[in-house]
């Protein structure tokens, strides 16, 4: 058990700075991203969601970020998320995917910063109460039946699904995970931010490479007559970069309505390209129309503005 955990540090009825507590889970991260923040560039601790796909084929982008705390008083945790378009800073409320967890422990010895639980399940309700180490027990090693009746810890979590079921508002932007920890009236505060990316869009451009115009004419080629391939690129600055673990953000392309093609920008792009089949003379009519292609970046779920 922790020594002195819920000793106060000021006196009843007093108010004071309690320590600030320390992190024992910090949140993920992968890659570090410099980005324009209140008109200035910040450097980020940052990383990307994960698509996850059922059994349906249905797929979603998530993350699921875990923290956990320790101190000499009771800890507590908020979640904020900073909008980068607005510049907001907004709480998220404790529901389904944000607030207290139970997660059986990775710990083959028992550790002198954090508190351990068993689960017990009663008429179908679950709680979990404070499993006792016994003094002397620090550093010692969890025997194998305790850990195999699982000996859980309490974490705080917050996990980001695009889209949610409800809309499919933008979740990108700036998480801040803050620990509380209060000894009697005392708080001290600890935090902790990631970055969830969007894509670039102050540097999305879509280019005709080789000064293609946008009317094409069919030409006679080798397979047959009436014939033509056309071309777009898409692009921003933010390209694939293995050294820092960087990916580019991802270009969608539409070409006449049919099925997107996805590709992941990197340094030298290559433009995507949209063939015209050779077609008898007497058929060339069918093609004298516009062919369109709808381009835009997107990166966690959230998109640029789309140039056709």
């Amino acid at each position: 058990m922790i020594a002195n955990r819920f000793r106060d540090s000021v006196q009843p009825g007093e108010v004071g700075e309690a320590d600030a507590p320390v992190f024992l889970r910090h949140l993920d991260k992968t890659y570090k991203l410099t980005i324009m923040e209140d008109g200035k560039e910040v450097e980020y601790d940052a990383i990307d969601l994960e698509k996850i796909v059922d059994e349906e084929n249905n797929s979603v982008l998530q993350r699921d970020f875990i923290i956990q705390a320790t101190g000499e008083g009771i800890i507590s945790y908020t979640w904020q998320r900073k909008d980068l378009s607005t510049g907001n800073e907004m709480t998220l409320e404790s529901g389904p995917n944000i607030g207290t967890q139970y997660v059986l422990t990775e710990d083959t010895v028992y550790s002198g910063e954090k508190l351990y639980y068993v689960k017990t399940v009663a008429d179908g309700v679950t709680s979990y109460s404070v499993f006792t180490v016994a003094p002397g027990m620090k550093d010692q090693p969890i025997d194998q039946e305790v850990l195999d009746a699982g000996l859980y810890e309490k974490v705080s979590h917050c996990k980001v699904v695009y889209p949610n079921g409800l809309d499919d508002k933008n979740v990108t932007g700036i998480y801040i995970a803050t620990a509380i920890n209060k000894v009697g009236q005392a708080k001290g505060f600890a935090k902790e931010k990631v970055l969830i990316p969007g894509p670039d869009k102050d540097t999305f451009t879509v280019e005709l490479p080789e000064k293609q115009s946008e009317n094409v004419l069919l030409i006679d080629g080798p397979e047959g007559v009436g014939q033509a391939t056309l071309s777009v690129l898409g692009k921003t600055a933010r390209v694939t970069d293995d050294a820092s673990g960087i990916v580019g953000d991802t270009i969608i392309y539409t070409w006449n309505g049919e099925t997107p093609i996805e590709t992941t920008n990197v340094a030298s792009p290559v433009a995507n390209e949209y063939s015209i089949a050779p077609v008898a003379v007497e058929d060339r009519a069918l093609y004298d129309a516009t062919v369109t292609v709808d381009v835009y970046a997107t990166r966690n779920g959230e998109k640029s503005e789309v140039k056709s």
